[in-house]
Parts: structure tokens; sequence; C-alpha cells
């Protein structure tokens, strides 16, 4: 009688064996960073009152890095993701002639949401100890973070925009309060990093 191989039965194993699949926190963080981008990348073109402009290119560019660089690992082309919808959100400042969008804050607030969630999935293809719980810690900073940046960017946005009479005395307690923030800010992140 003859042997007969079967599909997986030789010396180097099957061949119809899956790859891994990607955690579903790197998929999650990834489709937040990319939902995250497509609405900032949304707004300047929205806020300018026409779709065929430079922007919507700046926009698809942008979003195509970030879409990209998730997918390939890479983290430089998150940079110029990032990059690209800070130059668009700048050139539609300019191009409607605003001196100041009240949405700044939620804006600069949503593009550290976006970076910290890109990269956090770019940290999520490596293996990690104790990952459920590093996660949860890190998605919390994250969610911290980005809400302390509106809320820190709204003050300042409001004291740039109220009529507040003060002198010397107002403009340093200003000034000590957003170093205060600043540091917060600084702490929370910090707080966000995996435990070793």
């Amino acid at each position: 009688m003859e042997a007969r191989h079967t599909a997986g039965s030789g010396p180097g194993g099957g061949t119809r064996i899956q790859a891994p699949r990607p955690p579903p926190a790197r998929l999650t963080t990834a489709a937040g960073a990319l939902a995250g981008a497509a609405l900032l990348a949304a707004y300047p073109v929205l806020a300018s009152g026409t779709l065929s402009s430079p922007l919507t290119l700046l926009a698809g560019l942008s979003c195509g890095f970030l879409a990209a660089g998730l997918a390939s690992g890479r983290a430089a082309a998150l940079g110029w993701a990032l990059g690209g919808l800070m130059l668009e959100y700048t050139a539609g400042l300019l191009a409607r002639s605003a001196p100041v969008d009240l949405a700044a804050p939620l804006f600069g607030a949503g593009l550290l949401l976006v970076a910290e969630l890109a990269y956090f999935s770019l940290e999520l293809r490596r293996p990690m100890v104790d990952q459920d719980r590093g996660q949860a810690h890190r998605l919390l900073a994250i969610g911290a973070l980005a809400g302390g940046a509106a809320g820190l960017g709204g003050l300042y946005e409001a004291a740039a925009i109220l009529p507040l009479p003060g002198g010397i005395v107002l403009t340093v307690t200003g000034l000590v309060a957003a170093l205060a923030g600043v540091a917060v800010l600084v702490r929370l992140a910090g707080a966000g990093g995996v435990e070793r």
C-alpha cells in the first residue's frame, strides 16, 4: 500500500494556515483615528463653502497618508498626515479670512486625539505584557488628554475674545493658569504610558 500525503502532513506544516489576525484593540484605535481624521479633514472644506478647492485635495491626501501609515505600520506617514490636516485647517482659515475660529479648540483636541489613537494603533503591533490593563489605562489617558486640551483651548479662546479689563495682575494670573494647565496635560500624558 502506498503512503499518501495530505495537506499539512509534510515536515514544514500545512500550507493553509491562516496568518494571525490583528488584535481588536489595534483595529478599533485605527478605525477611531481614521474616523476622526475624516471629520477633521471635512471641517475646513465644509467651512469654506466649496467642495472643488485645493482643500479637498489636501483633505484626501491627509486621510490617505493616515490610512497608508496605519496599514503599513510606518510612523512617518502618520506625521505627514497630521501635518497635512494642520496645513489644511490653516489654509481654510486663510481662505475664509477668519480672524478667530470658535472651533479651534475642538479641532486642536481632535487632532491630538487622532494622533494619539493612530500612534497607539502602531504600538499595538508589538506584543505587550498585560495588554488589556495597559490598553484601558492608555485609552482613558488619551480621552482625558483630549478633553483637557479642548477645555484649556476653550478657556484661552474665551480670554482672547472677551473684553476683560485687567492689567499686569490678570496677565500674570492667566500665564500661571496656562502653565498649570500644560503641567496637568504633561502629567496626564505621562500617566498614559504602558506600565512596566
